[in-house]
């Protein structure tokens, strides 16, 4: 994804890998989509483009099992 303004601290809890270049913040987002619109509304950042993807079904279900504490065997 990629936005322009904002704060360096809040963007960092919400965008991995994190980078900069002129004036636009680059990096993939983390958590859900709609909290972070809102929470770079109160930042006054603006997104300029954002690219949702779905998890293959193999990674869906290996996060599920993670969450359960299930550790997969490979």
């Amino acid at each position: 994804m990629v936005g322009k303004g904002g704060t360096h601290e809040v963007l960092q809890s919400w965008v991995s890998n994190l980078s900069f270049q002129r004036e636009c913040w680059y990096g993939q987002l983390r958590g859900e989509p709609e909290a972070f619109i809102n929470s770079l509304r109160s930042m006054d950042a603006h997104l300029i483009r954002m690219n949702i993807s779905r998890p293959s079904l193999e990674d869906f279900f290996l996060q599920q099992l993670q969450k359960r504490g299930i550790e997969p065997s490979y």
